[in-house]
């Protein structure tokens, strides 16, 4: 992996949800969902900088609590379940340069409703795409194998 490198992770979480009411914020094995990420991204090693885009006061409150920064309230245009994620990503790369004069080299998306992803998943995943990346447009998603029969999960 390259040296000097500036590699931001930005999580997202919004206090609604289609599918469950304030899901980020329900405790799911002792503690709120959303703690597992913040968690999990302040415990990384190659992260430089940890970032919350959120519209919940909660969440920046949880943000806050565990060491992770958490300055603004994402606007409503940007926290309803039609806002893109890339939208998201730029009110925040550009809130950063406007108020903090930072900017980075990459960006590691990191959604709140992963919880079994460790700090280890997020070293690894970072050096995996440096490892096999060929340039610097190039993305990483993570998926897993689904099990056999999963269409009924997308049934009501």
């Amino acid at each position: 992996m390259k040296k000097n490198l500036k590699i931001l992770g930005l999580i997202i979480a919004r206090k609604g949800s289609r599918g469950l009411k304030n899901k980020n914020t329900k405790i799911f094995k002792g503690k709120p969902l959303v703690n597992w990420t913040l968690e999990a991204a302040k415990k990384s090693k190659l992260l430089n900088h940890v970032i919350v885009s959120t519209d919940s006061k909660k969440i920046i409150k949880l943000a806050k609590q565990t060491g992770i920064d958490a300055p603004f309230i994402r606007p409503k245009k940007l926290s309803n379940s039609q806002a893109d994620i890339k939208s998201v990503i730029l009110h925040t790369t550009e809130w950063l340069k406007k108020h903090r004069s930072r900017k980075y080299d990459y960006l590691m998306l990191l959604q709140a409703t992963s919880p079994f992803r460790t700090n280890k998943h997020i070293d690894e995943s970072i050096k995996h795409y440096f490892k096999f990346s060929n340039n610097k447009n190039e993305t990483l998603v993570s998926v897993s194998l689904a099990p056999k029969k999963t269409s009924w999960i997308m049934e009501k």
